[in-house]
């Protein structure tokens, strides 16, 4: 088989990490694949074409900032893009993100429809089924977005455009013939059924990790000592719980230390303004070092409001830490509630502090109970599910 992916970025991110993933499963099943990706740096190793250029991304980003039209630009990006899929003849077109300041959807949709490809589609987020934000809470009955949706990626900062981006997605997502819809949770597998993509078969395929670079250490026992309670994201803002996380580390002090990875200058300055016993680090791109801070970890702490299904929980517990974390979306999915961690109502600020205070340090049964669970989701469970989903789909094409 031949297999073309398409995503934004390739080398970094969780998405890029799935993409990079099911590359590697299929190449090592003698398949191949290439990756066409939006920007950022190409990955060693992968076959890959990198499409958008810098002033083209700049005027989709102010297209999408004034005119609320994200989406809508890089007819030349677009182009190449096709030229690639001309070229390539793959039998088989997975899309991943396709928003990104890097691709014009009605122009690509548009020519998927005039083709026999089967295209799968992998849901990131909610942004093919909203009029705006990536993430929304009331979906079904929006009109338009909330105040603070507008300051959510993609940014709206004039002209809001919602029912007309709205109808144009669905009438071009819904051309295709061939589409077959999947999605890494069973939060976001129901809400595509409930949305415009309903008469597409929908599948539910968690993400999964390498659970050969994502592995337990021995436990350091730290009787009398506070518990160690870690963050990881690769944008800490209001979407991923930041403001909980500040406050739980001012009201937690004499208990608790917190760690916060991902730390932007901008956060930086906050946290030492306001004198929070916080230890900031930067993002990191070393699988070794993130390993070493889940490790170190008594609990991963995740307060996100808005997310589908976030692997730095699966990553955690794959380390052997067990996660407290919102009921936000599929953030709950991977956990073992009571087990492996704790899920928390959503924005219930009582309940995780309360948690907290609750969940013992890290032990060997809670860490034999996370690997456990982390088992699910390794890497080679989730492609080889891709796999067998390729398999029907090239079946069905060729008749049989």
């Amino acid at each position: 088989m031949k297999i073309l992916q398409i995503n934004t970025v390739l080398s970094y991110g969780s998405t890029g990490s799935i993409v990079r993933n099911i590359y590697d499963g299929l190449v090592a099943d003698g398949h191949d694949c290439l990756i066409v990706y939006g920007r950022g740096d190409a990955a060693e190793g992968y076959q890959s074409v990198s499409i958008a250029n810098k002033l083209e991304t700049l005027i989709h980003v102010l297209g999408s900032r004034f005119f609320d039209s994200h989406g809508l630009f890089s007819k030349s990006s677009t182009q190449k893009l096709i030229a690639i899929i001309e070229d390539y003849k793959p039998d088989i077109i997975q899309l991943h993100n396709i928003h990104g300041y890097y691709l014009n959807f009605p122009v690509l949709f548009q020519y998927l429809s005039e083709l026999t490809i089967p295209v799968v589609w992998l849901m990131h987020d909610q942004w093919a089924i909203s009029g705006g934000a990536a993430y929304s809470d009331n979906l079904i009955s929006q009109t338009k977005r909330t105040p603070e949706e507008r300051k959510e990626y993609p940014k709206v900062n004039f002209l809001e455009q919602y029912k007309r981006n709205l109808q144009l997605k669905k009438s071009f997502f819904t051309k295709l013939s061939s589409l077959v819809v999947v999605t890494p949770s069973d939060w976001l597998s129901n809400q595509m059924r409930e949305s415009f993509f309903q008469p597409f078969p929908v599948y539910t395929i968690h993400n999964g990790i390498d659970l050969t670079k994502f592995k337990a250490t021995n436990i350091e026992k730290r009787e009398n000592q506070k518990k160690q309670v870690l963050g990881v994201a690769h944008k800490w803002d209001n979407r991923k719980g930041t403001d909980f996380f500040l406050k739980l580390a001012k009201d937690l002090e004499n208990t608790h230390h917190f760690t916060m990875v991902g730390v932007d200058a901008g956060l930086k300055d906050n946290i030492s303004k306001n004198k929070l016993p916080i230890t900031m680090l930067q993002k990191t791109s070393s699988v070794q070092e993130l390993v070493a801070f889940y490790q170190e970890a008594d609990i991963f702490l995740n307060p996100t409001l808005q997310d589908n299904f976030p692997t730095v929980n699966i990553e955690a517990q794959a380390c052997g830490t067990p996660v407290i974390t919102f009921q936000s979306g599929g953030s709950g999915e991977s956990i073992q509630d009571g087990t492996t961690g704790l899920v928390i109502s959503q924005g219930h600020y009582d309940g995780l502090k309360q948690a907290l205070l609750d969940w013992p340090f890290k032990n060997e049964q809670i860490q034999r109970n996370c690997i456990e669970n982390s088992k699910k989701y390794d890497k080679s469970v989730m492609y080889h599910q891709y796999k067998l989903l390729y398999q029907q789909l090239m079946e069905k094409k060729n008749g049989f």
